[in-house]
């Protein structure tokens, strides 16, 4: 009986560690790619109406295989990325530079910048966020003549 119990003992751990191994070599086999950006959330404070906001969002692939960015999109059309097209490497980065024109807004800003790729998870947002205020010289004079 003793005898029967060891061997069912044996059995079971021998199943988990073969198991155990088996999930382990999966994650070593098993190509994936994440995104990690140094800010994801860029606070450009409070600036006037018609200026122009920029700023280069840098990133990372800390997987283990090349990271394809396949599409930016951003929340409206006063946002502008440009991005480049090249597979980045495990290890290596890269960046999003992001055009934010205030002419047309006043108030608190939160722009969302959407970026698609081949990373887990493969959406990831980054934002603009901050505070435009209203150009008193043209408020002043909407129809004003220069």
């Amino acid at each position: 009986m003793v005898f029967f119990c060891g061997i069912t003992l044996l059995s079971i751990l021998g199943c988990n560690i073969k198991n155990n191994s088996k999930t382990e070599q999966s994650k070593r086999h098993n190509p994936t790619t994440k995104i990690k950006f140094s800010k994801r959330v860029y606070d450009f404070g409070k600036i006037s109406a018609g200026k122009k906001v920029e700023y280069k969002y840098e990133f990372k692939n800390v997987g283990n295989i090349p990271l394809q960015i396949n599409d930016v999109y951003t929340s409206c059309g006063c946002t502008v990325p440009t991005y480049s097209h090249k597979p980045i490497m495990p290890g290596e980065g890269s960046s999003i530079d992001v055009v934010f024109e205030t002419e047309n807004a006043t108030g608190i800003q939160k722009k969302a910048v959407t970026i698609v790729s081949n990373a887990d998870p493969s959406t990831t947002e980054i934002y603009l966020v901050g505070e435009v205020t209203s150009n008193k010289f043209f408020d002043q004079g909407k129809s004003a003549h220069l």
